[in-house]
């Protein structure tokens, strides 16, 4: 007689239960291998401002976060005194040693990018570096060395009609590329493709340049102008960042439809390519008249729905159209019942209720409609049976079930 089975009937219910959850997992999970139109890295936090989005808007709310942005010039090639080294690859050959920033030109053409060889490590920028640090940590003697890179165009399906051509339209989603100062080499290539591939399929491209990733804590400090002295140091000395350096590398026809902005921790800019028939979008006078709006309404006190912050320095300067209490500016604002205010709407914007109530006559239709509502609920004279209308398309009406009734007892008379 064999040995008794030394297990109990609850471990035996535990071992099927997990055999079966392990199943589960293994055909429940997500998929290992993204899928083929998914993009080649993760889409980064974004927390900048769309420069393309706010020059298109027709309101104004919430363009409060241009006021730190100006248009910004970077600076000429041919005033950099700068030198790099030239290599055929990372670990390769070097071609053309101390090159000046200007003979670069020469060497990057449409589809062949300037890629640098080493990644700057975040720990020699730091958090919020500035001019000083960079040039303590020799940053730009250091990190000299680049390499022309061959772009090599991504798998894409691009649905392709004569009549909505997007060459021709320039209506496309808007793509964004969001590069920092201490980006991986490798990234900087990605993105670069991702750019040039954008621009291609008619894309509108919306190009942030980070001096770092870190999040500024203060609220106060994100919506003001930072060190305006650190991207001119910059692009004096790091050409892969320059502006100037990536058009050249873009398809031919390739223009700023909005030209770099700046505010001292991003430069931003927009890249499209020129219409067939020679058009060139240019968003630059919208953008700055957006701009133009936001200051003007800030300065009458209309602007709604700014920041606490921004209303607290505003009044602590003396500004008397704003208050802690909410985002509505007071001139915005209308007498209502007890002293309360209520914002005012144009007409045919307002609701019945919110005009009652901003009249004071709530009270009187709650009155009303609880009036209404008894009259219906005792009158049992139009209410018809719970089980009529059933199986109908419409509900019954006060009486169909009399008519009904008539019409049956006629038909069993028959």
């Amino acid at each position: 007689m064999p040995p008794p089975f030394p297990a109990s009937v609850s471990s035996l219910h535990a071992a099927r239960f997990l055999a079966r959850a392990l199943q589960a997992q293994a055909t429940l999970r997500p998929r290992t291998k993204p899928p083929p139109w998914a993009p080649l890295h993760p889409r980064p936090q974004c927390r900048c401002v769309h420069l393309y989005k706010s020059a298109k808007m027709k309101v104004q709310l919430g363009l409060h976060v241009l006021l730190p942005f100006s248009p910004y010039r970077a600076p000429p090639l041919e005033t950099s005194e700068h030198r790099v080294n030239l290599w055929s690859k990372p670990g390769g050959e070097l071609i053309a040693p101390d090159v000046p920033l200007p003979q670069l030109l020469r060497h990057v053409e449409p589809g062949r990018f300037l890629c640098p060889v080493a990644t700057i490590p975040r720990k020699v920028i730091g958090d919020h570096p500035t001019v000083d640090r960079l040039q303590e940590k020799n940053v730009a003697h250091d990190f000299n060395n680049y390499y022309i890179a061959d772009f090599i165009p991504q798998k894409t399906i691009v649905k392709k009609t004569k009549s909505l051509d997007p060459l021709v339209k320039q209506m496309s989603k808007l793509m964004e590329i969001h590069i920092d100062l201490a980006s991986p080499a490798d990234y900087m290539k990605i993105s670069l493709d991702r750019l040039m591939s954008g621009l291609q399929q008619g894309r509108p491209v919306e190009v942030c340049l980070r001096v770092t990733g870190k999040h500024i804590k203060d609220k106060l400090k994100r919506l003001e102008a930072g060190d305006l002295t650190v991207w001119p140091w910059v692009h004096e000395r790091l050409p892969h960042l320059h502006p100037d350096i990536i058009v050249a590398a873009m398809p031919k026809g390739t223009h700023f439809c909005i030209k770099p902005w700046s505010n001292g921790a991003h430069v931003q800019f927009v890249l499209a390519l020129v219409a067939p028939k020679g058009e060139k979008r240019s968003l630059d006078n919208k953008l700055m008249q957006a701009k133009a709006a936001v200051q003007a309404a800030i300065k009458g006190g209309n602007q709604s729905q700014l920041p606490k912050v921004l209303r607290r320095k505003f009044i602590e300067e003396g500004h008397a159209g704003y208050t802690l209490d909410d985002g509505v500016p007071l001139n915005a604002r209308g007498e209502g019942l007890g002293g309360s205010t209520w914002m005012t709407y144009r007409p045919g914007t307002e609701s019945k209720r919110t005009k009652m109530r901003r009249e004071g006559r709530e009270h009187d239709e709650r009155k009303h409609d609880e009036r209404k509502h008894d009259e219906r609920k005792h009158d049992e004279s139009e209410r018809p049976h719970r089980w009529m209308g059933r199986g109908q398309s419409r509900p019954p009406f006060p009486g169909q079930d009399a008519d009904r009734r008539r019409a049956r007892d006629t038909i069993r008379l028959d």
